[in-house]
């Protein structure tokens, strides 16, 4: 949200944009109009609110911050959205609301004190799984935002169960591969050609990391877990004629390798 806004008191603002700027009304009606007619545009809906409701709306946010005790110098663009879901609550438009999570909600998971960070056993605890944690539970928002009606509510009244909310609306669930595309074609990591490709493997060794990067780099497009279809049948191919003792040392980095991925995730 442009969320920058000039008034008599010259009130600065806070915005998402992490700058600080003056307050002026024109922003936020602009922000009204454009926001709630894009979202309405993504579900192929008609335009939902006019410019002259976008006005009419900025200006009640606008009478209101003028009426706030006149110490409070500094206003924040949440804030001021917060304000604004309030009026378009009243006119029947959802649009604008945010989707996110409290300042406290946020140290709680920093903290390990929430109940998002039980949520997932395979996760390590580290500054990484923070950051997802916070960023789930805004995709989670989305997603209840988004998806039909009758289906969100269904998940919140616990009557149907979204597996993986985050993700139900970008992502596909679990997936098994079959290395022999990758054994004999070669790994290209993001499929576009454009990060390093590497050839079919030709040693063990080579073989095993590409099977652990296939992994990492299909955790990006998919939700749970991720296997192999007969990965013994199909590394042991690479394993023929040599000793037991390098055989064993493979499959120790087999072990290894894949954990460290799984860590990663």
């Amino acid at each position: 949200m442009q969320e920058s806004v000039m008034m008599p008191a010259k009130k600065e603002v806070l915005n998402t944009s992490d700058f600080v700027s003056v307050f002026d009304p024109q922003k936020i009606s602009d922000s009204i109009y454009e926001e709630v007619n894009f979202v309405a545009s993504i579900f192929d809906m008609d335009q939902q609110i006019t410019r002259k409701e976008a006005d009419i709306t900025a200006k009640k946010v606008e009478d209101h911050i003028l009426n706030l005790n006149g110490n409070l110098q500094n206003l924040s663009g949440p804030l001021i959205r917060e304000m604004v879901c309030s009026e378009l609550t009243g006119r029947n438009r959802d649009f604008y609301t945010r989707v996110g999570l409290s300042i406290a909600d946020a140290f709680k998971i920093d903290n390990a004190v929430s109940d998002v960070t039980h949520d997932n056993a395979n996760q390590t605890k580290n500054a990484e799984t923070k950051h997802k944690q916070k960023a789930d539970m805004v995709a989670r928002g989305q997603a209840l935002l988004t998806i039909p009606q009758h289906l969100s509510h269904s998940h919140i009244a616990g009557n149907i169960h979204i597996h993986d909310l985050e993700y139900f609306t970008t992502r596909t669930f679990c997936m098994d591969w079959d290395l022999r595309f990758f054994f004999y074609y070669g790994l290209d990591p993001d499929c576009t050609g454009k990060t390093n490709i590497a050839t079919a493997a030709m040693q063990p060794t080579v073989a095993l990391l590409h099977a652990a990067k296939i992994l990492c780099s299909a955790q990006t497009k998919f939700a749970g877990s991720q296997g192999f279809y007969n990965f013994l049948t199909l590394f042991a191919t690479y394993l023929e004629g040599i000793s037991y003792t390098e055989i064993k040392q493979k499959m120790q980095m087999v072990v290894f390798e894949h954990s460290k991925q799984k860590e990663s995730m």
